[in-house]
C-alpha cells in the first residue's frame, strides 16, 4: 500500500492541540503551545497523524523528543512508540519502549522524520528494529529534510510508504517564516567587489533585454543590472516584503532610471510572469534556500518564463561551503547539472568556482533550447 498526502495550510490550522496540553509539563507548555491552537510544527504532525490508517504504529526515532510523539497521538486510532522515560503522564496510545524492540517485532513500523540532522540516532534505532525482526518500515518524509537525510532514507522505504508535499499556501508561509531577513549592505555600490557582481560582469554577454532577478532580497544586484547596456527592463522577485521595501527605497523615483525597474513580491514557485517573457534570468545565492523537494518546481518556473535561446545564470555555495541555518539544500556540479537538465536546460557552463576572493562557489550558465523549426 502507498499513499501521498498533500499538506494543506487550512487543514493544518484546524488541528488544535488543546486536548493534548494536559500531557505537557507546565514548565514546557509554552514551547508546545505558543499559538492559539498549538505551535504549528506540532499541528503539522497532528495533521499527518490524522491522515494515517487506523492501527498504524509509529516509532519516534528522536530519543527524548516527546513533544513530537505527543502531537502524533492526536489520532487516537494509531499507536506511537517513543524512546523516553521522561513522561509522567501520557496519552493512552503513546507507549514507552526503552530500546526494547522485541515487543514490536510483529508490527510494521512507521518511521517519521521531519528533521534536518544527520540521521545517526535514526540509523541506530532502525538497525535495532531490524534486528528485532519487524516486518516493514513506513517512511513519511519530504519536508525540512537535508540532502544528507534524504540520502540516509533512500532505499529504506517498504511497500507501505507515505510521501507528502505542500500546497502553495503552506509552502509560502514556511518560506516567509524562514526568509524573514534583509541581507546586509543594501547599497549597490557596496556589491561591486562582491563575487555576485564580478560573476555578472564575467557573463555579461548573456545579460540583455528583459532581465529577471529571482530571490533578489534588497535588490542591490538587481539594480546593478542597469549598468549592462543591452538590458531594457529589470524585475526583481522576492517573497520578503520588508526586503522589497528597502529595494524600492534605494531605487527611488522609477523615472530617474535608464530602464524600467520593478520589484514584485511573489512566491518563486509560482512566478507571476507570462511564458517566454525573459531574455535573461539570474538567481544569486537563492537555490540553497529552497527545500530539495521544491527545487525542480523553481527551476521549471525559471525555464517557463525564459524565451527560447535565453540564458539562466546561477551562483550558489558549493556543497556546504557557507554554513547558514537558512541553507537547506547543497549542490555540487553533478547534482546542479542534473537538476537543470531535468527542467530542459542545456548546460553552457557549470563549475566549482574558485575564481574570486570568496572561494567555493558553484556557478553555472544554462540555456533554454530553441525549438527546432518544422519544415
Amino acid at each position: 500500500m502507498s499513499d501521498h498526502i498533500t499538506l494543506s495550510k487550512r487543514a493544518i490550522d484546524q488541528c488544535s492541540l488543546e486536548g493534548l496540553l494536559q500531557f505537557v509539563s507546565w514548565s514546557e507548555s509554552a514551547r508546545f503551545f505558543d499559538e492559539p491552537a498549538g505551535r504549528e510544527h506540532y499541528r503539522l504532525l497532528a495533521f499527518l497523524a490524522s491522515r494515517l490508517p487506523a492501527g498504524s504504529r509509529i516509532i519516534d526515532t528522536g530519543g527524548s523528543q516527546s513533544f513530537n510523539s505527543i502531537a502524533l497521538t492526536y489520532n487516537p486510532s494509531i499507536h506511537v512508540h517513543v524512546l523516553t522515560k521522561e513522561l509522567k503522564t501520557r496519552p493512552p496510545n503513546l507507549h514507552i519502549i526503552s530500546n526494547d524492540f522485541g515487543s514490536l517485532a510483529d508490527f510494521s513500523l512507521m518511521v517519521l522524520d521531519l528533521d534536518g540532522h544527520d540521521g545517526i540516532e535514526e540509523r541506530r534505532v532502525l538497525d535495532a528494529a531490524c534486528l528485532a525482526g519487524f516486518c516493514g518500515v513506513v517512511l513519511v518524509h519530504g519536508i525540512r529534510l537535508s540532502q544528507g537525510m534524504h540520502s540516509f532514507w533512500e532505499g529504506k522505504s517498504s511497500p507501505l510508504s507515505f510521501s507528502f508535499s505542500v500546497d502553495d499556501g503552506y509552502a509560502e508561509k514556511e518560506y516567509a517564516d524562514k526568509e524573514n531577513y534583509v541581507t546586509v549592505a543594501p547599497s549597490p555600490e557596496a556589491w561591486k567587489q562582491h563575487p555576485n557582481y564580478l560573476i555578472m560582469r564575467h557573463y555579461s554577454t548573456y545579460i540583455r533585454g528583459a532581465s529577471y532577478d529571482i530571490g533578489c532580497n534588497h535588490g542591490a544586484c538587481t539594480l546593478l543590472l542597469e549598468e549592462f547596456p543591452e538590458v531594457t527592463r529589470i524585475v526583481g522577485i522576492d517573497l520578503n516584503a520588508e526586503a522589497l521595501a528597502v529595494a524600492r527605497d534605494i531605487r527611488g523615483d522609477p523615472s530617474s532610471h535608464r530602464v524600467p525597474i520593478e520589484f514584485i513580491q511573489a512566491n518563486i514557485m509560482t512566478l507571476p510572469m507570462q511564458n517566454a517573457t525573459a531574455d535573461f534570468v539570474m538567481s544569486l545565492h537563492t537555490l540553497e534556500h529552497i527545500y530539495p523537494h521544491d527545487a525542480a518546481v523553481v527551476v521549471a518556473e525559471i525555464f517557463r518564463v525564459l524565451k527560447p535561446g535565453a540564458h539562466f545564470l546561477i551562483s550558489i555555495p558549493h556543497d556546504h561551503a557557507f554554513p547558514d541555518p537558512c541553507h537547506v539544500a547543497f549542490y555540487k556540479v553533478p547534482s546542479l547539472t542534473t537538476l537543470m537538465k531535468g527542467a530542459g536546460f542545456q548546460v553552457i557552463e557549470c563549475l566549482h568556482d574558485m575564481r574570486w576572493h570568496e572561494k567555493d562557489l558553484l556557478t553555472g550558465v544554462f540555456r533554454k533550447p530553441v525549438a527546432p523549426k518544422i519544415l
